[in-house]
């Protein structure tokens, strides 16, 4: 369940793929095309109840090849397991609304493309009040982490493997 600064809620029928108690992976299966991404797509969604941000890799069905990844800033993460709640396990989060979109290099030795998504919308949250001291700092903390470490990160959900991040 995404929560946004506003209140407001939207949920995401998944599957989960692993979930322990300080992170979670689940698959959602992308049939129509959104964020101008081709369909269909796998999108894992990498979950961690201690880092502050998520990650959403959008691969093709049949070779498993990574279309694009995307990072969202966030604050605290809950990894809410079925017996909690009485039906499927649960991943909840908080939006702070900056993202990083990253569609990898198209030819070998080739840059991979970054663009970061919704600062205007930050700023203007930050300067209404919206988001707090707190989680600024953890925005900035986010961006250094991401700017650093994504290609990392990326490669490291690509084998199915958690590398615990320099943070």
């Amino acid at each position: 369940m995404k929560r946004r600064l506003d209140g407001s809620e939207e949920r995401f029928r998944c599957e989960v793929v692993r979930a322990t108690p300080s992170e979670a992976v689940i698959l959602y299966r992308l049939q129509s095309p959104a964020w101008g991404l081709p369909a269909p797509l796998l999108s894992y969604g990498f979950f961690w109840r201690r880092r502050p941000y998520i990650c959403y890799r959008f691969v093709r069905p049949g070779d498993g090849a990574e279309v694009a990844s995307r990072f969202d800033v966030v604050g605290r993460v809950e990894l809410v397991p079925a017996s909690a709640v009485g039906g499927p396990a649960e991943v909840r989060y908080e939006d702070l609304l900056l993202d990083l979109w990253v569609w990898p290099r198209a030819a070998p030795g080739g840059s991979d493309e970054l663009l970061w998504e919704d600062e205007e919308e930050l700023e203007a949250a930050t300067s209404a009040g919206r988001i707090g001291p707190g989680s600024a700092g953890r925005v900035r903390r986010a961006r250094g982490i991401l700017l650093r470490n994504q290609g990392r990160l990326r490669s490291a959900m690509a084998d199915g493997i958690e590398r615990p991040a320099q943070e």
